[in-house]
């Protein structure tokens, strides 16, 4: 899935470089579009913190939907060093919970607000926020 096309200059073509790197470690043509959590992740996950699991859950979908709020906001106020870190946060929450596309989008969102791509992150953000709200509904039909 290929949320960024460019026409690419060299500063693009670095950040698509980049965005592919990423996307390559992901291993995103294993995940099923059509299921939004990586199942295999959640199971180890709910082995491991065993009764501690739903209220892991719940704090993920609460700080999650707080980090979504804080990029929207970054992003309007153009503040792109703040985007960046907030984008990080969420893409380490979101993969080690097996949301492997909210994690991609925030490496997508955190390449390119380092180099202050605003319109290109506008693009993103809708999309971050149907992806993310897709992931926590299938995380709140588990817990």
């Amino acid at each position: 899935m290929d949320y960024l096309t460019l026409q690419p200059s060299q500063q693009n073509q670095d950040q698509l470089d980049e965005i592919q790197e990423w996307d390559s470690e992901l291993n995103l043509e294993d995940i099923d579009p059509l299921h939004p959590v990586h199942m295999e992740i959640i199971h180890d996950m709910q082995d491991i913190l065993e009764d501690g699991f739903s209220s892991f859950l719940d704090n993920f979908i609460t700080s999650s939907e707080a980090l979504f709020q804080d990029i929207k906001s970054a992003f309007h106020n153009k503040e792109y060093e703040d985007l960046r870190d907030i984008a990080h946060r969420l893409k380490g929450s979101s993969a080690q919970l097996g949301i492997y596309y909210v994690s991609a989008i925030c490496v997508r969102i955190e390449i390119l607000s380092h180099h202050n791509n605003h319109d290109y992150l506008m693009h993103l953000i809708p999309i971050l926020e149907d992806d993310l709200k897709r992931g926590i509904a299938a995380l709140q039909n588990i817990s």
